[in-house]
């Protein structure tokens, strides 16, 4: 009785820090240990600007109005004091960090500035280095990624909406360091990953789509050159039809690169969709129905292999989330799940393709399970007024 009363009294500050070196799972199961921790740990979770989101959620952005969405609760929560300004954006996330974007001084001076912000504290670490956009164009961060949490040895890659440019931030450097396609090359970055000091880049060319890979450590002059690692697996046939009125019918394929930390492995995750919508101009207008997922592939990269390539694979005990600003794989260990709501062997995606009148029409949330390609949606109910955000999934922190 005396050596549980020591455990039930221990300082408050003390068994904070224990909390700090838990993984957010197991630092929940804390709660159930005895009566004074389940007070500590209530207290701790009760100084959160958000609702405390269990499992792992999406966060919705919307310029200065943020919404998360979490699994748990099949809804949207708001923070309870303001996170962002008008001109700041969330460009992709790491662990329970977002990597934001800061632009409010870029029409009038030409750069833009970077912080990591955990949502859930509030905190923000700013990244030293100013980004100057290349010139004579008015370019934004389509995706930012990072190869660890913020500190001395993170790395950051940021890919530029024109898909001609990825802008490089190594520590200790003064400035980024800007990568282009080779001049006449064809291609278009698509997507990007870093894994370690490897930047990996899928790219868009008309014969072949590739992998490249990018040194980020060993690079001392000008900006570090491309390996060809790997072709991408081929994509079927592109199906489309179009009816009167200008109704077109496709099957749309978006592609993501999602790396698992523990493993280091890369993977490459194909989503095909059925899209039908109406066109003014060559604009989309409106989906006749909102796009549905009709199928997806996974790849992982192996590196065994000679030449290298991919290998089609189950995930298993493993899970998935994309979205064009994060995707990553994780075991389901790693996260505090009910065997309902977090399948093994499943892809959890949220995704939009633009809408010009209804922009929320674009947007959807769900999971597919590759065991039986069943596939199930997550409601949204939101303001159909709204400008609807890309979607960026992240591990919910306290640290």
């Amino acid at each position: 009785m005396e050596q549980n009363s020591i455990w039930k009294n221990i300082p408050v500050d003390i068994l904070e820090q224990i909390m700090k070196h838990l993984p957010h799972r197991e630092y929940l199961a804390l709660r159930a240990i005895c009566y004074p921790w389940w007070i500590s740990v209530s207290n701790v979770m009760a100084k959160d600007n958000c609702h405390p989101l269990t499992e792992l959620p999406l966060v919705l952005l919307r310029n200065e109005d943020s919404m998360f969405y979490s699994l748990s609760t099949e809804s949207l929560h708001r923070p309870k004091t303001q996170l962002l300004k008008r001109t700041q954006f969330c460009h992709g996330s790491f662990e329970g960090w977002l990597i934001m974007g800061d632009y409010t001084v870029y029409t009038v001076e030409g750069f833009a500035t970077f912080f990591f912000l955990n949502p859930v504290t509030n905190v923000r670490i700013m990244i030293p280095s100013k980004l100057y956009f290349p010139s004579n164009s008015l370019l934004y961060v389509e995706k930012m990624v990072a190869s660890s949490k913020p500190g001395s040895d993170c790395y950051l890659a940021g890919l530029l909406d024109d898909f001609c440019h990825i802008a490089i931030y190594k520590p200790f450097d003064n400035s980024w360091t800007i990568i282009e396609p080779d001049k006449d090359s064809g291609i278009y970055f698509v997507e990007v990953e870093i894994i370690g000091t490897k930047l990996y880049v899928t790219t868009d060319k008309t014969s072949q789509s590739i992998l490249l890979v990018y040194d980020l450590k060993d690079w001392t002059n000008g900006p570090p050159k491309a390996e060809m690692l790997a072709k991408l697996p081929k994509l079927r046939p592109l199906v489309s039809s179009i009816s009167g009125n200008h109704c077109i019918e496709i099957d749309h394929t978006i592609c993501y690169l999602a790396k698992d930390e523990v493993s280091r492995e890369l993977y490459l995750i194909y989503m095909i969709c059925n899209v039908e919508y109406t066109t003014l101009h060559n604009y989309v207008l409106t989906y006749v129905e909102p796009p549905e997922v009709t199928t997806i592939e996974v790849y992982k990269l192996d590196m065994n292999k000679e030449p290298i390539g991919w290998q089609s694979v189950r995930l298993d005990d493993r899970v998935a989330f994309v979205s064009s600003c994060k995707s990553m794989v994780m075991s389901r260990d790693k996260l505090n799940y009910s065997k309902e709501l977090i399948r093994g062997n499943s892809i959890y995606f949220g995704f939009i393709l633009k809408c010009i009148v209804n922009p929320w029409l674009g947007l959807k949330l769900g999971m597919f399970c590759l065991n039986d390609s069943s596939i199930k949606y997550f409601p949204l109910k939101t303001s159909n007024h709204c400008c609807a955000p890309d979607p960026v999934w992240f591990v919910p922190s306290l640290w």
